[in-house]
């Protein structure tokens, strides 16, 4: 019963017609976003920049486990500055691809995509971390960080990564190509 409902339906729609109602709901879905969705624009970029920043840590640290530059023999401080040391390093790769989507979408406040997307993953790993160490500072824990250490996280952030992610920004904006879209975009909002 429901195959011959189809087949009759599929008799009645012509190609020309399927294919004009599927562009129309291709242009529907697939809209380009609007001037005035800056702060949406800015937000999305980041949120793909830093994705694509720890997807890269994470690539990272496989190969240095692939080439046994991770091992379990070695000690744990160790390994975590070196994860801290990557990801500050990939921090350029964040504010390129970040600044890029940003310009491609429209947008023209590159430094306020560039700052999110430095804060957006270390912002809340930073509060999650205070409360953490307070906490094993109060019950006198051995696993709490130094002062020192910490002085050293935050001066490593401030004159590392931040500015890499604004450089990576700033070029990211300035060689951004106009946007492609593999499909017929609608350029007016819902």
């Amino acid at each position: 019963m429901i195959s011959r409902d189809t087949c009759n339906l599929m008799k009645f729609c012509s190609r020309r017609v399927s294919t004009k109602l599927w562009m129309i709901l291709v242009g529907k879905w697939f809209m380009v976003m609007s001037l005035d969705h800056q702060n949406t624009s800015c937000c999305f970029s980041a949120c793909i920049g830093t994705g694509v920043q720890i997807l890269c840590l994470v690539f990272c640290i496989l190969l240095m486990a692939l080439f046994e530059v991770l091992h379990p023999g070695a000690t744990r401080g160790a390994v975590y500055v070196g994860l801290v040391f990557l990801y500050a390093l990939t921090a350029g790769i964040a504010g390129y691809v970040s600044g890029k989507l940003y310009c491609q979408l429209g947008g023209d406040r590159w430094s306020l995509s560039a700052i999110l997307t430095a804060s957006m993953f270390a912002a809340p790993f930073c509060v999650t971390f205070s409360v953490i160490n307070t906490m094993a500072i109060y019950y006198n824990s051995t696993s709490a960080l130094p002062f020192k250490t910490i002085m050293s996280l935050i001066l490593l952030t401030g004159f590392v990564t931040v500015p890499l992610t604004m450089l990576g920004g700033r070029l990211g904006f300035k060689h951004a190509p106009p946007m492609n879209a593999p499909c017929k975009t609608n350029k007016l909002a819902r």
